[in-house]
């Protein structure tokens, strides 16, 4: 009996050695997911190759190697608790992000690389004190323009450190003609990478890899599997744990006297630490006084109470400054094309003004305004801000409120902030960043003709979601919020 169990068990190993059924270990490569995880999808190693071949990048030509397999499998199986949160704060910080690259013309998937650098965390100090969502040493900081003192540090301040960063890349990008190149300089400066070149006389980033510092030869790599995780995360069922804050609709307001967190908060019922989540570059909880001024972001009602406070006071004028939103992910629409509303707008509530009115001027809906500004009613005030994302200038200029109660009130109207900019999601994608899909009615469409083309959405469910009923049904070209598939 104890040999014919051995005898078993020595066909058993040869049987698995081989590969069962006959499957070859080289094609079988084990059926990969994270132990004792429920509901997380299995995958081979050649779905993996088979999707970094056909991940679409315009920064470089992805492949897939060891190196890149083990981030992959960082972000997929080991850490997936800390890639969901990654991907929570991508919502926050890409619109960000993906509004300077456009403007600047940039590939938008040099967006993943703050996930290698900081994993979205603007707070985030490296062990050679390297700060922010880019990462920066304080000399290459201030060479790009950064201020960084005892009140503040804007490499922690996703605006302007991007800028910075931004800068710092096409610099690099422009002296090597490689990205590749560009951001293994940017990881291990320039002089390295051209002694890496001379030495391995080559400008391929895999020849010149082994030159490289250590750290600097799996950066590439794990830029990579960044853009993997960005594109393929729902594949591995992974699920963006968004950060309260990513549920705002952000308003940038520059100001010019001394603030402590203690007075924005009692102006805007914020508590502090809401308000330090937003401001991480800010070091003392205050606003420091400055000449120029000092940018701070805040929840667009929270921002109108600041200004409302500031403009009955002595402090100056507070600027309005553009600020791109959290969640700017559009679902397309039937034809495969995304539509938004493409310019900002503040405008001020004159006397006699109705919402209607309004809409009208802005070419948009009453509702669309309700849910811009998280209104219950469509009763408005003379003298209160809106918010509006509208496709073209007012129609008729608005008139100016030259007094209020006897003191004068500067007018904030129709000042342009920034085009939201909501770009097409590119298949592969990652629905799960798309809050909810955003669908406008079409000419001659009606609510049961979407529920067919959407069949997870119920008429129920589109009567709720939109604050509809049977007194008050859309009209074509209205923005419709639908859920999204689970």
């Amino acid at each position: 009996m104890p040999r014919l169990c051995t005898s078993l068990l020595l066909i058993m190993g040869l049987l698995c050695h081989i590969g069962i059924a006959g499957q070859p270990e080289a094609d079988r490569i084990n059926v990969l997911t994270p132990k004792g995880l429920d509901g997380v999808p299995t995958f081979t190693e050649k779905d993996l190759e088979e999707r970094i071949q056909n991940l679409p990048s315009t920064v470089l030509f992805p492949q897939y190697n060891s190196a890149v397999k083990g981030y992959i499998h960082k972000y997929v199986m080991r850490s997936r608790d800390h890639t969901e949160e990654i991907l929570g704060r991508a919502a926050m910080y890409f619109p960000i992000f993906e509004e300077q690259l456009t403007e600047r013309g940039l590939p938008l998937d040099l967006r993943c690389l703050p996930i290698v650098e900081s994993a979205l965390n603007p707070n985030a100090v490296s062990s050679a004190f390297a700060v922010g969502l880019w990462q920066f040493m304080p000399e290459t900081a201030r060479e790009q323009g950064l201020r960084i003192d005892r009140s503040i540090d804007e490499r922690r301040d996703p605006y302007r450190s991007t800028e910075g960063a931004l800068d710092f890349l096409t610099k690099l990008y422009e002296r090597f003609g490689d990205w590749a190149l560009a951001l293994a300089a940017y990881n291990a400066g320039a002089g390295r990478v051209n002694r890496a070149i001379k030495k391995a006389n080559s400008t391929d980033f895999w020849k010149i890899r082994d030159y490289l510092p250590h750290e600097t030869r799996n950066y590439v790599p794990a830029f990579i599997a960044a853009m993997y995780v960005w594109n393929y995360a729902h594949l591995h069922n992974l699920q963006p744990q968004l950060p309260a804050e990513a549920a705002h609709r952000i308003a940038r307001v520059r100001v010019f006297n001394k603030l402590s967190f203690s007075q924005i908060s009692d102006l805007t019922n914020l508590t502090e630490s809401e308000i330090s989540a937003l401001n991480p570059a800010l070091r003392r909880q205050s606003v420091p006084a400055t000449k120029d001024g000092v940018t701070i972001n805040l929840p667009v009602f929270s921002a109108q109470r600041l200004i409302d406070f500031l403009a009955l006071t002595d402090h100056p004028t507070p600027h309005l400054l553009p600020a791109a939103q959290p969640g700017n992910y559009a679902q397309p629409n039937s034809q495969g094309q995304s539509q938004t509303k493409s310019r900002t707008f503040w405008h001020l509530v004159t006397n006699g003004e109705t919402l209607n009115a309004i809409a009208r001027n802005y070419g948009c809906t009453t509702d669309e305004l309700m849910e811009w500004n998280q209104l219950n009613t469509t009763t408005i005030r003379a003298n209160e801000h809106l918010i509006i994302y509208a496709s073209t200038q007012p129609f008729v200029p608005l008139e100016p409120v030259s007094r209020l109660s006897g003191i004068s009130c500067p007018r904030l109207v129709s000042v342009p902030i920034a085009p939201v900019r909501f770009e097409p999601i590119r298949s592969p994608s990652h629905p799960h960043l798309r809050l909810f899909i955003e669908h406008y009615l079409e000419r001659g469409q009606s609510l049961l003709d979407i529920v067919q083309i959407f069949p997870h959405v119920t008429l129920e469910t589109i009567l709720e979601m939109n604050n509809l009923d049977g007194d008050r049904m859309p009209q074509p070209g209205d923005l419709l919020r639908l859920p999204l598939a689970h």
